[in-house]
């Protein structure tokens, strides 16, 4: 048996859309005339596939600037990381988070809802934001299209990016582009999503292709019902109550996707 669904997750052209992420990060650098891109590295496959990507797209490492933030829990760049930078020929800046947090902390609950504690994400925005600006360089970011469709990303963070390029790209799509840019070593002992986790185990749910084949069918804006027929031949743990907890979770992400960062 087979599933449409499935089959159009697990066989895309490769090609292709590196070919236009490329595109993208390019035209858009020489559209708005800025001197290259600002990436947040992190120990993530969609933060590997990116810088690689933004190397590939500039044809020039010195167009890509890269911040890595340091914490008490990880002080400095992890063993893949620091090779993969060396092996795209890449020159990396180091921010402890913690010391720039203390400066921002009282600025930040001036625009942030007062009884809210900034979040690590919040303030590596702003500065992300404020190098980005003061370099005129674009900055991108890395949410892929499981995470972005779900909302299943933090807000504020994301919305501060100038681009997002990894959202035409589904969560289990990007292993095949990895393997294509000959990268995989350097994705060895990745973090986990932890959010992602989550919700999978909320839905009961444990193959992402399942996940991202039942999104592609609500993107192509088919029933519940349709989706079950297709994927279920595959997997009898699908079910239609199953299908509707993504549906919702898809529905109420709506304005969290669209909603400007200047009303937040």
């Amino acid at each position: 048996m087979t599933s449409t669904l499935v089959k159009s997750i697990k066989v895309f052209n490769v090609d292709h859309a590196i070919y236009s992420i490329t595109r993208d990060i390019r035209e858009t650098v020489e559209d708005r005339d800025k001197n290259g891109i600002l990436i947040n590295i992190t120990n993530t496959l969609e933060s590997i596939l990116l810088t690689a990507i933004g190397v590939r797209s500039l044809r020039n490492p010195a167009k890509v600037n890269a911040i890595y933030f340091i914490s008490e829990r990880r002080y400095k760049m992890p063993p893949n990381l620091d090779k993969l930078m060396k092996f795209l020929k890449i020159s990396y800046e180091y921010i402890e988070i913690g010391s720039v947090a203390k400066d921002l902390n009282n600025y930040i609950k001036t625009f942030i809802h007062k009884e809210r504690t900034p979040t690590n994400k919040v303030i590596q925005a702003l500065i992300l934001r404020e190098i980005a600006d003061a370099r005129d360089l674009l900055l991108v970011g890395d949410v892929n299209r499981s995470n972005w469709l779900l909302g299943i990303f933090n807000q504020i963070y994301t919305k501060s990016m100038d681009l997002l390029p990894l959202t035409k790209i589904y969560k289990t799509q990007l292993n095949k582009l990895v393997g294509r840019l000959h990268i995989l070593q350097y994705t060895k002992g990745i973090d986990l999503d932890d959010e992602w986790t989550r919700f999978k185990k909320n839905i009961r749910i444990n193959e992402d292709t399942l996940i991202d084949a039942i999104l592609e069918g609500i993107v192509k804006s088919k029933t519940d019902q349709e989706i079950y027929e297709d994927i279920s031949r595959l997997d009898n743990e699908i079910t239609i109550e199953k299908i509707g907890l993504i549906r919702k979770k898809f529905e109420e992400s709506y304005f969290k996707r669209n909603t400007p960062i200047a009303i937040l």
